[in-house]
């Protein structure tokens, strides 16, 4: 038995070059390898009409980087992606984009929530 402490293809990581392309259960219609089109669409068009800089500033750069960031990742995806929070789709795709350097892993990401006692004692 061999000791492999590396990831395996899975949500947080890209599949081999060979797994991406066109495969049957990639789904999608139209030529298209996978069935993410509407979807980045969608978050496209959010982050659009929220002026987010690095979209406005170059969008169609912004359009292929953000096709290349779902391309990249399992159809399973689509169905956790939330549009009313397209900026999580960024947050996303910036921190694997700084995990692809083995020197900076594991990356952790904190976000801070407000929630609110409903029954007494709540300090």
């Amino acid at each position: 038995m061999e000791d492999d402490d590396t990831e395996g293809v899975g949500e947080s990581t890209c599949p081999p070059a060979a797994d991406r392309g066109g495969s049957s259960s990639a789904g999608g219609g139209g030529g298209d390898s996978h069935g993410y089109t509407d979807i980045e669409k969608e978050v496209f068009d959010r982050l659009m009409e929220k002026r987010i800089p690095e979209v406005v500033a170059d969008p169609v750069a912004f359009r292929e980087e953000l096709h290349r960031h779902f391309e990249r990742l399992p159809l399973s995806y689509a169905i956790d992606v939330n549009v009313d929070k397209a900026e999580d789709v960024l947050l996303h795709r910036s921190i694997l984009n700084e995990c692809t350097d083995p020197e900076n892993r594991p990356i952790f990401h904190v976000g801070f929530l407000n929630g609110r006692c409903r029954n007494p004692p709540c300090s």
